[in-house]
């Protein structure tokens, strides 16, 4: 039988302190809206998204709820863990039924309700809006004669690759060129949106390209 766990920073939730998973909440990010009301006129100004391009985003609440079936001297134990490891801490979750993306939230013990042999036990938290692929995105190849097109596919959250060459070299992004020094860069003006980003590279042959960033989604 498999045992469906949550997973707070290295600990598991079943493995390490033989928590039952009894429901889970992940809420919504609500986007950080603002209008301006139009003096003596219709309607307002949605400047929601004036300073960044796009909208903003609040974070998200979070909460697992589980059952603990231990006598009553392990219980005092299990709590103990639990308030020394996660109590106030702000750590990465891994919840069952998304494996493959983390969130990041400031986690709490909110309930730890003792009756007999069953306890209900709640931890709540306030994580970042976007969850994070667990691996990094990788494009891995070498500069062909001429140039070299590579296609990065990205998720929701706008990210700016690490882009690493093993000799200076140009890149072209959205219509112009920036120069890379040999090793890893980070150009403020490479930022990868939704979807497919496009790029060309120009150099000398044989020269190595890795392209790295970690995805976010909703």
């Amino acid at each position: 039988m498999v045992v469906r766990q949550v997973k707070f920073g290295d600990k598991y939730s079943n493995h390490d302190w033989e928590l039952i998973l009894t429901n889970k909440e992940i809420g919504t990010p609500k986007v950080k809206e603002n209008f301006i009301s139009v003096p003596s006129g219709d309607g307002s100004i949605d400047v929601s998204e004036a300073l960044r391009g796009e909208p903003s985003y609040d974070d998200r609440e979070v909460s697992f709820s589980f059952d603990l079936l231990v006598p009553p001297d392990k219980q005092v134990r299990v709590r103990q863990e639990l308030m020394g490891y996660l109590h106030g801490q702000k750590l990465k979750v891994i919840e069952p039924d998304d494996p493959f993306y983390y969130y990041v939230a400031r986690l709490n013990v909110t309930d730890f309700k003792m009756s007999g042999w069953v306890v209900k036990v709640t931890i709540e938290g306030t994580a970042e809006p976007y969850k994070y692929k667990n691996e990094l995105s990788v494009y891995d190849t070498k500069l062909g004669a001429g140039s070299t097109f590579i296609v990065c596919t990205n998720d929701r959250k706008r990210v700016i690759p690490t882009i690493t060459v093993s000799g200076d070299c140009l890149v072209t992004f959205e219509g112009r060129q920036y120069v890379l020094l040999e090793g890893a860069n980070r150009l403020t003006n490479v930022i990868f949106s939704m979807g497919d980003n496009h790029l060309e590279f120009r150099g000398a042959p044989n020269t190595d390209i890795k392209i790295e960033y970690r995805e976010g989604a909703f």
